[in-house]
């Protein structure tokens, strides 16, 4: 089954070479498709590969309305949509192909890895809609909403971590996105609303489908690496465009547009800081208990978290995850799959 590639560049040139070299070395696809939403990629700086790749010159016209761009001129019923920090782990884009072979849906994905090594674990894709933004305003104000909302989430987590064949989850991450174009076409509808510049699309697509009663597909023999949050835009204006197209979302799916509360609940017990001092936080850990899972999160009641295996004397975040991750605060637990948290703390990364 011939796949072709679409990406969408804005200011990544760095992160191209990364990902054409991973997808070079996929079976079932020649080409690949570049728009250049920066008209900042000079073609040498791209590395040789078998793939015919094609760059599509344009102004920063969103990311939505780029892809579609793109897939007016690919030449396959089926496309990956990926971004430029995402990288294919090896055979992930033969084993989506065959889960098309069996499964009805127009919509796939891998699971996600944060690092190279593969060893921290992306959560599935949150997504939004009102019970899951109530969920979250009630956490934030009542420290036993905060404890269910987080039990419930680790058992999401869990369950998507410990599938072995192709299974429904609402809501798919847009880094890494297997498309089916004639199904598109039929609905008549496009693969992306351009409504969207930035941010929502890839939830928005996800509940188009699941209008249609169908659902997303994860296919966990498809592994991925994605780097996460590597656009160059500031934090203020990408939490921006966050916000307006979060209006537009709710505006078009369910009507009204829920406000969103400040922060004003604080754990029972403080969450002690860790000192450390603008270099990796070493998480140590004294328990001899098996297995146990460091998760860390960017709030208190972890929703959602990555995840990765801990053992005595402790962890230290790899440089590679350190460099790439954004200022501001974290949280981090250690947790037993019976037992429960046995540790947790607060850190910050300061501005540099």
């Amino acid at each position: 089954m011939d796949i072709s590639i679409i990406t969408v560049n804005y200011y990544t040139d760095q992160l191209l070479p990364g990902l054409i070299n991973s997808l070079s070395s996929q079976s079932g696809t020649t080409e690949c498709i570049i728009v250049d939403n920066s008209r900042s990629i000079h073609p040498d700086s791209l590395p040789n590969s078998p793939l015919s790749i094609r760059i599509i010159k344009s102004k920063n016209i969103g990311y939505g309305r780029a892809i579609n761009i793109a897939l007016e001129q690919s030449r396959t019923k089926w496309v990956l949509l990926i971004n430029p920090d995402a990288r294919l782990l090896p055979g992930c884009l033969e084993n989506m192909a065959n889960a098309t072979k069996l499964l009805d849906t127009p919509l796939l994905g891998p699971r996600f890895y944060w690092d190279d090594n593969c060893d921290f674990r992306m959560p599935p894709a949150l997504g939004d809609h009102p019970s899951l933004y109530a969920s979250c305003c009630m956490a934030q104000q009542n420290k036993l909403e905060a404890s269910l909302l987080d039990s419930e989430w680790q058992i999401h987590h869990d369950y998507f971590w410990k599938q072995t064949s192709p299974f429904q989850e609402p809501f798919l991450s847009g880094a890494c996105m297997l498309v089916n174009t004639d199904w598109f076409q039929k609905a008549n509808e496009p693969v992306f609303d351009e409504d969207y510049f930035l941010y929502y699309e890839d939830t928005d697509l996800c509940l188009r489908i699941m209008k249609h009663d169908m659902m997303p597909i994860v296919v966990p023999s498809a592994g991925a690496v994605h780097y996460f949050n590597q656009a160059p835009d500031s934090e203020e204006k990408k939490q921006d465009l966050m916000e307006k197209s979060r209006i537009t979302y709710y505006k078009k799916h369910f009507g009204s547009i829920p406000r969103l509360p400040k922060i004003n609940w604080l754990p029972a017990k403080p969450i002690p800081d860790l000192d450390i001092a603008g270099t990796p936080p070493e998480f140590p850990c004294n328990f001899p208990l098996n297995p146990l899972t460091l998760e860390l999160a960017m709030n208190p009641w972890f929703v959602p978290f990555i995840q990765t295996d801990i053992s005595p004397p402790g962890l230290r975040l790899p440089n590679e995850v350190w460099k790439r991750l954004a200022p501001g605060p974290y949280f981090a637990r250690i947790r037993h799959p019976q037992l429960g948290t046995l540790k947790k703390w607060r850190f910050v990364k300061p501005t540099i």
